[in-house]
């Protein structure tokens, strides 16, 4: 994320998912920012990401990799259409 935001210190610190995802929630949402589509897709991929990592239903909930996949799937051009609820 910090490379993304060039942020160089982002990377330094460890944050919590919650931290991440209140993270890149602001910087998606910051107007003052003028970022590049690719970064916003990051951003973007980056909170579907911690979103379904942190699920409140732990039966709902998903590993790393599972996130990472479904995330990637759906995010796809060809995902058949398929979105994250």
């Amino acid at each position: 994320m910090g490379e993304a935001c060039r942020d160089d210190e982002a990377l330094e610190e460890r944050m919590t998912y919650e931290e991440v995802l209140a993270d890149v929630k602001r910087l998606i949402q910051e107007p003052k920012q003028e970022y590049q589509p690719r970064t916003i897709q990051d951003l973007l991929l980056i909170k579907q990401y911690v979103q379904q990592l942190l699920k409140p239903d732990p039966k709902d909930r998903m590993n790393r990799i599972e996130a990472s996949y479904l995330v990637a799937r759906s995010s796809h051009e060809f995902n058949d259409g398929k979105t994250l609820a």
